[in-house]
């Protein structure tokens, strides 16, 4: 039977990849910078920026959204897409976060906790901008 913390370590993957949906540009950032890296340090630094990088991507789809929404507002003389992208984002966030740290918990402070918890809030953005850019373009 392998070592606890191998059971651990394992459960915790496990649970990431049921908890964050795969595609395949996207597939596992943790592997992507493992894959660019020498070291923990390394990966670690790599998960960082590619999670701003994502944030990044994530906001300038949020504001292509934003306008796609005034614009609307704007000619239906109502007020409500706009408060709704808002609302939507907002409740987004809190569920990214909650559901970014139960790969971290499940890890059970491994050395690898926080790349598991950063893998999961870039899968989360990346696949949020596609959302975003879906609702952007009337889908």
């Amino acid at each position: 039977m392998p070592p606890i913390r191998t059971r651990v370590l394992a459960a915790a993957a496990l649970a990431a990849a049921l908890l964050v949906p795969a595609a395949p540009a996207w597939a596992d950032p943790v592997g992507e910078c493992q894959a660019l890296t020498a070291d923990q340090v390394q990966t670690g630094q790599c998960l960082q920026a590619d999670l701003g990088a994502a944030d990044r991507v994530m906001g300038a789809a949020l504001d292509a959204l934003l306008q796609t929404a005034d614009e609307l507002d704007r000619v239906t003389g109502r007020v409500a897409a706009r408060p709704a992208v808002e609302a939507s984002q907002v409740q987004w966030q809190a569920y990214r976060e909650t559901t970014c740290a139960v790969p971290f918990a499940l890890a059970a402070g491994a050395s690898g906790a926080g790349q598991f918890q950063l893998g999961c809030l870039i899968t989360l953005a990346r696949a949020r901008t596609a959302e975003l850019r879906a609702l952007a373009a009337g889908g």
